[in-house]
């Protein structure tokens, strides 16, 4: 009992050091979205289950809302204050001059595989035949002509792009054969193969840096609610931590399965081993400017593989959890 009850009291002091935190003070609601229902924004719902959010004196209600573009409308319209989404849609919303900045990757390779139907032998199989993306902008947009260029075709010349609307959506089209090509994320990849689809292609296992996963607020936001987005990302940091720290893996099962509504134990396992892969590559959810370069080279804008790297993101909250030694407490097993 005496035990608890000190545990309890540190983790209350601990509570108190964090600036902007009072106590007794009400929790700030940080409205959310994340772009697909999708495990590689996992971490949100872990940091949202494990209380790491309400640690830190937030409320932080997550909502899905199909493709990077979309959330970004919704962003700019103010009704949301973060995003986690693919860096696609948030590099191309910059470069149409939209006043929003990631301010850290939580995904620093791209988990994306494509999928062919029975009748695709070779990339070259591809011409003229339909190739499914949810949204034009968005990560599987980019995927799709990443796999062109790989091909040598050329997009809505020698294949045409369909917009689907969401991944499910991508997935159905694969299966009834009204698709011969598509880019899908966990859990649609295990859900693909089980159908007998085939991927040709996985992105996790390029060797580069691939910045996939971002967080992005209005720059605005960032600048006059610092405190409040340190906060966040101290949840969302920790909801990686205990991702790749294992801590209760049979938990992580339990909420993966839980939120993308899996069927079987199998599928969680599988999940679960390719998020570990993943989030490995983001103890600490830094944007590597150079990363930013394979997302740039796909996205059909003419600026975009000119484009200055720094325009995009903002290292510095992640910079501020660095020098107060946030992470390395996190890795050493300390109170963050």
């Amino acid at each position: 009992m005496k035990a608890l009850v000190l545990k309890g009291i540190l983790g209350l002091l601990a509570c108190l050091a964090l600036p902007g935190l009072a106590l007794g003070a009400p929790a700030v609601k940080v409205r959310s979205a994340i772009s697909s229902l999708s495990a590689n924004h996992s971490h949100l719902w872990v940091a949202d289950e494990q209380g790491y959010f309400r640690k830190y004196g937030l409320e932080v209600p997550i909502v899905f809302i199909s493709s990077g573009t979309t959330v970004i409308q919704s962003l700019l319209a103010g009704e949301l204050e973060v995003a986690s989404m693919a860096s696609d849609a948030a590099l191309s919303a910059v470069l149409e001059g939209a006043p929003i900045t990631i301010f850290a990757t939580t995904a620093a390779r791209n988990d994306f595989m494509f999928f062919v139907g029975k009748e695709i032998r070779t990339l070259g199989d591809l011409k003229g035949k339909r190739v499914g993306v949810t949204r034009f902008g968005a990560a599987s947009d980019g995927i799709a002509l990443a796999i062109m260029a790989m091909a040598g075709l050329r997009p809505d010349r020698d294949v045409v792009r369909v917009q689907m609307g969401g991944l499910g959506e991508i997935l159905v089209g694969l299966r009834s054969g009204a698709l011969a090509g598509g880019g899908l994320v966990p859990p649609f990849t295990v859900l693909a193969r089980r159908l007998g689809l085939r991927a040709v292609y996985d992105f996790l296992e390029a060797p580069e840096t691939d910045v996939f996963v971002v967080l992005v607020a209005k720059t605005a936001w960032l600048r006059d609610q610092r405190d409040v987005a340190l906060r966040y990302l101290r949840a969302a940091s920790e909801g990686i931590h205990f991702i790749l720290s294992q801590p209760d893996p049979a938990l992580y099962r339990q909420i993966l399965t839980r939120r993308l509504r899996l069927v079987d134990q199998e599928m969680a396992d599988e999940i679960a081993a390719r998020m570990l892969k993943l989030y490995s590559h983001t103890r600490i959810p830094r944007t590597s400017l150079e990363g930013l370069r394979p997302p740039l080279g796909r996205i059909p804008h003419p600026r975009a593989k000119t484009a200055d790297p720094t325009l995009f993101a903002d290292n510095s909250l992640v910079e501020a959890l660095e020098r107060e030694g946030f992470y390395q407490r996190l890795s050493s097993g300390g109170r963050p």
